[in-house]
């Protein structure tokens, strides 16, 4: 096989990213049914979605289109998302908390999981591997599942319906301010979401609020480790 070959070096490229964000957004969505389930809602059971079974929570366009034009178009930037677990949050005994611990539940495991795969790296870089595809693809697929664990943690604590932040700041907010910030519904809080990822590309990177909080944090733990 030609290891050089233009169109096979995009497919491993391509499925450095595209494994990684299933290891990423598909924990993150059971987590949600896990801890929705322990709660007393068990909704997301009845519908076969407390699964790793990536048939059961693929997108097609959150999980494969968008991330795969991501790649291939060079862009620089990866995000993909899968079909949310629902949860009925009227079955819970404590309506708020139940939505905070749900909500938490997936950046956590993200979070969890990045922490696992960082380790797997810092491990391999103390061991003398022979360098060739198989290798560097594992490796590079480590460091891309690291990276994507960490900046779906983070981007989705971003304060914002329909993000899980959105919800937990509704839990914890009074009251009467919650039930206000509640009626931001996640359509409206979504447009508020693109408007603030396109804004760097049409005004300069001094408006990318989003990346700059996610780089916040990235940056200081990947360049620790690297």
């Amino acid at each position: 096989m030609d290891y050089t070959n233009d169109n096979f070096i995009r497919v491993i490229i391509a499925a450095s990213w595209i494994i990684p964000l299933l290891f990423s957004v598909i924990p993150h969505e059971v987590a949600h049914g896990y801890i929705a389930l322990r709660l007393g809602d068990n909704t997301a059971k009845e519908m076969g979605r407390l699964s790793l079974n990536p048939l059961r929570h693929i997108d097609f366009y959150g999980t494969i289109v968008i991330p795969a034009f991501l790649i291939l178009s060079n862009t620089g930037f990866v995000f993909g998302y899968a079909r949310p677990v629902p949860v009925n949050f009227a079955n819970f005994k404590n309506y708020r908390k139940g939505m905070i611990l749900v909500s938490l539940a997936g950046p956590l495991t993200n979070f969890i999981l990045a922490a696992i795969f960082l380790a797997i790296i810092i491990m391999l870089k103390s061991m003398s591997i022979p360098k060739n595809i198989i290798s560097i693809f594992l490796y590079t697929s480590f460091v891309n599942t690291a990276l994507l664990n960490t900046v779906l943690g983070i981007f989705n604590l971003i304060p914002l319906p329909p993000l899980d932040g959105g919800k937990i700041a509704i839990g914890l907010l009074p009251q009467k301010a919650a039930a206000k910030y509640a009626k931001l519904d996640s359509k409206a809080g979504f447009i508020i979401l693109i408007i603030l990822l396109i804004l760097p590309r049409i005004f300069g990177d001094e408006y990318n609020l989003i990346g700059r909080f996610i780089s916040f944090f990235t940056d200081s733990l990947f360049n620790f480790v690297f």
